[in-house]
């Protein structure tokens, strides 16, 4: 009797807690929330109707409820033996709103209570993102922040601008902290476009804060004038251990191509230049085309009746240059943990071709975050994230003979890649063939990066903890350039360059925080002390004469060229200290501090003091506001003002008289001067003033940010040019100031909430605008671009006016308007004939992300746009003006060219020099190429399909989905070339890929 009752006393000591999940919007049901009891580590799912049931033992609970995309709800439940508890749960969307906890620096607050200006994104808008680096993922989705891509080599490199050009010649882009640690950006690669950045995977990211004006960045000090990119990747959670598994493969496709003149006609228009030749030096037009053709190896071409469409050959070097690359990306991940223990550990393979022969990225990543609380006194902490990465490049970003962005267009399109053996032509233009340089020669990257953290959290007093935190990034580069003795570049026997880079950059910070309620009011108090160092260095050789291109390391080379090593290092320490203040959460003050020091300065200004202040009024939370309390959420007004500094762009000896190696001396080692110092250099400067406006309607539905802002930076770190009877070129001082003023606005919503659709949209603009305000010892101008009153990065340049009708000569505007043949280039502004005509700075830009949600599909879309910034397109020169003379390839706009009096046109007459009577000079720098390079993108689109819960739970996951997404799928612009995101001239740049990736993604 005994034995058959112990089963149902046992049961009998067990209850079941049971219940639904519905979304508070809708009243759907919710399938796959997790519902976990956090004493016990053991949970269950609901079904597709939304239930659960849980068989526990008597006693009281504390119940998570999580469901992505809505608030995570934690109830307290009490279990009866041999009874039932229900409990319906509906679950509250997670909005974007001003309760968010954003990251700060060195702690995290909630948005409500941040009184200066941050700009997030969470993970999950980035996690499937077909991007390489972190920044990348930035574009289009923050206010005043230009992201810009300066290359589509796969893992290239990436240009970050918050709010503006701060600096001429010291360092623009902001300070990067991933995970508490600094990032170093010295001793990149000098054979590829690579980012440092890019050994962090994406999809291991959690948020990405931007900190834009003094009150957010001042923390940091010295090294925040361009605002601090706060990276935070994934750490565990309480629950059950969870398993994501991705895969995706895609296509990678050029966006474009110039359009070039075909073999045929171009030899009609070469021929046709000779003739003008002819007719100008001997008055013989017919001889002239004679000894065109003759030259070009087509004597028959003068004869009546030549077919050049049949018997002159085209061979398209950019076709044999160009290529439809793949993608592959895998990645596992593991994320979990209980009361004591949480960990995240992650690993990633990425892979991509690039739209070029011999262009191509590969990635190798492992993170382990690790969080243990030892007691409820002491909490451990550590980070590890170690990638291997390798580049393969093209040559690329100017005009060089083996770049495919260049000498495929500029190889003359008559003339066979290949010889009839089937080996490389090598007389083509300059005797070079781009072709065989690609495939013959190597451009090679590889990258060792570890970034690794760990920490110490001690819990001293109610409200008091203290973090000992220490960060190491290390970063291992080996770059490799051969040029292969059957190339056609490169010396006779071919040539080979190594260098390795190594880049260790320590950080630690000792940091107290202090937390206290008292009475309807709040004080969140920071002090702590960090110090960094980071040491380099750089180990060279080069040697040619190789037996044959099979023999490529550095023992086969026949004599050594070159051995070189260079080591150097910087230290920066610093105290600071924040405080805020909040009373009756309505009124909030913040004052921030930071003193700083840096081996880069000079002895006697070594140290520099940076500090803001700040005040927030959230009205929302006054009485007279009561009579919005129905439909006004939060309304927040900002003002804060302060000062950061700026160390980076110099070198780490600018301040310091330097000696260098003189050669010998009497057949001893000498030294000889090498550069004044100067014990005043200290800290470029900046002082911003901002105020914003944060809001929320409607139950988190529409919620927005509007700010302006104004950022003067002065002591730039400049170069000044010295006598050249001083001996010495230059010297690094602290002169000149710079302007950064603008509007940003951001605005979302949830447009459409309905029991099976939902539709949330995002946009952002900024309008933004620099200017110089001085420069050293009075002067107006430093070059032709940089001028006092005007912004950086200008235009200087001459007003092109079209082609004379009658004789097909370029015509240009001097500066009183009159049409000249001959511009004058004095130099002085007051006689001469350039003027200023555009910047290559935006005046607006921004983005519009919008995401709906039909049933189980979701689609994501991203429009980014730049307005008002122009480029010099000097590719576009070199295949037009005067580029017969070359007798290189030429674009198809020259068949607009001037060929009879009368004719209206842009394009002059063909000739075969690059002056002609009528013309003395050659290519001139004019309007005529001058683009807007505004454009509209089509940046990123993902379709999502989340396979049902039914069906996955029947086959063991707790949630599956397959995706489709394309990248740089559409572009509105007026720019004349491939791709205008660019910086500044457009020389031959290598221009981003068009991605078309499918992919699945699995959790279990």
């Amino acid at each position: 009797m005994m034995a058959f009752g112990m089963p149902a006393l046992v049961f009998a000591q067990d209850g079941m807690l049971e219940g639904t999940i519905t979304g508070a919007d809708t009243g759907e049901p919710l399938p796959g929330a997790t519902v976990f009891v956090s004493a016990l580590q053991s949970g269950t799912s609901t079904n597709i109707d939304g239930e659960y049931s849980l068989e526990l033992a008597a006693g009281e609970y504390d119940v998570r409820f999580t469901y992505v995309g809505f608030q995570t709800q934690v109830e307290r439940v009490t279990i009866s033996a041999g009874e039932t508890t229900t409990l319906d749960i509906a679950m509250e969307l997670d909005l974007v709103g001003l309760d968010d906890v954003v990251v700060t620096g060195y702690g995290e607050v909630p948005k409500r209570n941040v009184t200066g200006s941050i700009a997030s994104i969470r993970g999950r808008e980035v996690n499937r993102l077909d991007v390489q680096s972190v920044d990348q993922a930035m574009q289009g989705r923050l206010p005043g922040v230009r992201v810009t891509n300066t290359s589509g080599q796969p893992g290239g490199g990436v240009h970050v601008r918050i709010r503006g050009l701060g600096s001429i010649s010291g360092g623009n882009a902001p300070l990067y902290v991933v995970d508490g640690v600094p990032i170093s950006f010295t001793d990149q690669s000098s054979q590829v476009s690579s980012n440092p950045l890019a050994g962090i995977n994406p999809r291991d990211i959690e948020s990405i804060e931007v900190l834009k004006d003094a009150a957010a960045a001042s923390i940091y000090g010295a090294q925040a004038s361009n605002g601090v990119v706060l990276v935070t990747t994934k750490t565990g959670v309480e629950g059950p251990t969870r398993f994501t598994l991705s895969s995706s493969v895609g296509r990678v496709g050029e966006l474009g191509r110039h359009d070039m003149i075909k073999g045929p006609e171009w030899l009609e228009l070469q021929l046709e230049a000779y003739e003008w030749w002819g007719q100008f030096l001997f008055n013989n037009p017919e001889g002239g085309r004679q000894f065109g053709a003759d030259s070009f190896g087509f004597p028959e071409a003068t004869e009546e009746g030549f077919d050049f469409q049949a018997e002159v050959p085209h061979y398209d070097y950019q076709e044999e240059l160009m290529r439809t690359g793949v993608n592959r990306n895998l990645n596992l991940s593991a994320r979990g943990g209980n009361s004591s223990t949480r960990f995240y550990i992650a690993g990633g393979y990425t892979f991509e071709e690039g739209t070029t022969i011999r262009s191509d990225f590969q990635r190798l990543n492992l993170r382990t975050n690790v969080e243990h609380d030892a007691s409820d006194f002491l909490t451990l902490e550590t980070s590890i994230n170690l990638s291997t990465s390798s580049s393969e490049g093209a040559l690329s970003d100017g005009f060089f003979l083996g770049s495919p962005f260049f000498a495929g267009q500029f190889a003359n399109p008559i003339t066979p890649i290949f010889n009839e053996d089937g080996t490389f032509n090598q007389v083509n233009a300059f005797n070079y063939n781009p072709v065989d340089v690609n495939v013959l020669d190597d451009r090679e990257n590889s990258v060792n990066q570890m970034l690794l953290n760990g920490g110490v959290r001690l819990n001293l007093i109610d409200g008091l903890t203290f973090r000992s935190f220490y960060g190491l990034d290390y970063r291992n580069t080996r770059d490799l350039n051969y040029q292969s003795p059957e190339s056609s570049a490169g010396p006779p026997g071919g040539s080979l360059f190594q260098a390795d880079r190594q880049v260790t950059n320590f950080t630690t910070n000792q940091v107290f925080n202090y937390d206290a309620d008292v009475r309807g009011s709040a004080f969140r108090g920071i002090a702590g002390f960090e110090y960094r160092h980071e040491n380099r260095w750089t180990t060279s050789m080069s040697g040619e004469g190789f037996p044959s291109g099979l023999f490529r390391t550095m023992q086969n080379a026949a004599e050594p060229t070159g051995v070189t090593g260079f080591g150097s290092e910087y230290k920066t320490a610093g105290v600071f200290g924040q405080a805020q203040y909040d009373f009756l959460d309505r009124y909030l003050l913040s004052v921030t501090g930071r003193y700083d020091g840096s081996s880069r300065f000079g002895a006697d200004r070594r140290w520099g003091l940076f500090g803001s202040g700040a005040v927030a009024w959230v009205l929302t939370e006054e009485a007279f506001m009561d009579w919005s309390s129905n439909w006004l959420d939060d309304l927040k007004v900002r003002l804060s003002y302060g000062t950061t500094g700026n160390q980076s762009g110099i070198s780490n000896f600018a301040p310091r008289t330097l000696f260098v190696s003189g050669g010998t001396y009497d057949g001893q080692p000498a030294l000889r001067p090498g550069g004044l110092g100067n014990n005043v250099l200290t800290w470029e400067a900046a002082e911003t003033a901002n105020l914003g406006i944060d809001w929320s309607i409607l139950q988190g539905r529409v919620y927005g940010v509007a700010e302006i802002y104004r950022r003067d930076t002065d002591r730039l770190l400049l170069s000044r040019q010295l006598p050249s009877d001083s001996g010495f070129g230059s010297l690094t001082e602290n002169v000149g100031g710079v302007r950064n003023e603008g509007i940003e606005l951001e605005l979302g919503a949830v447009l459409v909430n309905t029991n099976n659709v939902r539709w949330t949209s995002d946009f952002n603009i900024t309008w933004l605008r620099n200017e110089v305000l001085a420069l050293a010892d009075g002067e107006d101008r430093l070059g032709t671009s940089i001028v006092v009153g005007r912004s950086l990065s200008s235009y200087y340049m001459y007003r092109y006016a079209g082609v004379n009708p009658a004789t097909g000569l370029p015509m240009f505007y001097d500066r009183n308007g009159n049409i000249t043949y001959t511009p004058r280039a004095t130099g002085d502004f007051e006689t001469d004939d350039r003027e200023f005509v555009g910047t290559s700075l935006p005046s607006s830009l921004g983005g519009w992300n919008n995401r709906v949600t039909v049933g189980n599909f979701t689609l994501d879309a991203l429009v980014q746009f730049n307005f008002g910034q122009t480029t010099y397109d000097s590719f576009q020169g070199s295949f037009t003006d005067g580029a017969f003379f070359r007798e290189a390839g030429l674009l198809e706009s020259s068949r607009e060219r001037w060929t009879e009096p009368g004719q209206i046109t842009r394009v002059e007459r063909a000739y075969v020099n690059s002056s002609y009577p009528g013309r003395t000079t050659g290519f001139t720098t004019s309007t005529r190429f001058l683009d807007d390079a505004s454009y509209i993108r089509l940046k990123n689109v993902q379709l999502t399909y989340a396979l049902p819960i039914s069906l996955t739970q029947r086959i063991g996951f707790q949630g599956a989905a397959v995706y489709v997404q394309g990248t740089n799928l559409l572009t509105l612009s007026n720019y004349n070339g491939i791709d205008p995101e660019i910086l500044g001239t457009n020389n031959a740049i290598y221009p981003q890929p068009r991605i078309i990736t499918t992919g699945i993604e699995l959790n279990f």
